[in-house]
């Protein structure tokens, strides 16, 4: 998952370099969270108080619901998660062998998965 900050101008992001005395380069990596300084930190909450707003990039991954409550994920690898919606009762598989299991999966689980399931 990618995250970063955009919606700010180019006059805004020289403004940011010259409050914080900074080169573009490192207002650049504090939007785009390549760092995580207390300096970074500061340059985003200017950011964001200036109009900035955090952006998340994630991957895309096919994704059926079907009328029985059961949700499938198909990733590019085989991996394959399947969810019963009703119970939250969750499985990995790849390669025709669970890899996974999860009773009542939370959204975080969920996501947690995905990068597993991914990177199978």
């Amino acid at each position: 998952m990618e995250r970063k900050i955009s919606g700010l101008s180019q006059s805004q992001k020289d403004e940011l370099s010259k409050i914080f005395g900074v080169s573009e380069r490192q207002v650049y990596k504090a939007l785009s969270f390549g760092t995580n300084s207390d300096l970074a930190r500061k340059i985003r909450t200017v950011a964001l108080e200036k109009g900035g707003q955090i952006i998340l990039t994630i991957p895309e991954y096919e994704t059926i619901h079907d009328a029985k409550g059961m949700m499938s994920q198909i990733f590019p690898n085989g991996a394959k998660i399947e969810v019963n919606k009703n119970t939250g009762d969750t499985v990995v598989i790849h390669k025709d062998k669970v890899r996974a299991k999860v009773h009542n999966i939370s959204i975080r689980q969920l996501y947690a998965l995905q990068e597993f399931a991914a990177g199978i």
